[in-house]
């Protein structure tokens, strides 16, 4: 079973996204819609990924995990948003998989749900504008 970092990382990473300008928050949105979807297709979902053998979902949260550390250095630049993205779908999975319902758990929720239904609402919406 994965176990987040601690709580400190969620402390860390709401303020990281508030800090955004808002094209780069609209960016993270776009990101973490992009990024359920993919892990909708992988496992079918939360009980698909609970389903799957331990190998398989400590493969993603390590993959996520290292994207992390790899983008941290660079939370502070252009391609922050990047970081931001990463680092919140880790933690929103981490704290899933783990059945946290604390209010740490509920604040994290809040910020990602928004984030990803806003994510998808852009890219319907540009996909209708290219057509």
């Amino acid at each position: 079973m994965y176990i987040p970092r601690g709580p400190e990382r969620v402390k860390a990473i709401v303020p990281d996204f508030h800090a955004l300008a808002p094209d780069q928050q609209a960016k993270v949105a776009k990101n973490l819609a992009q990024l359920w979807e993919n892990f909708l297709g992988v496992f079918g979902g939360l009980s698909g990924f609970w389903a799957s053998p331990l190998e398989e979902q400590k493969a993603c949260m390590v993959k996520l995990e290292a994207a992390v550390q790899r983008l941290e250095p660079h939370k502070r630049s252009v391609t922050g948003f990047q970081y931001v993205t990463i680092e919140l779908m880790r933690l929103y999975l981490a704290f899933l998989f783990v059945g946290r319902t604390d209010t740490l758990a509920v604040e994290l929720g809040a910020l990602v749900v928004p984030l990803i239904d806003r994510g998808r609402l852009m890219a319907a919406t540009s996909q209708e504008v290219a057509l």
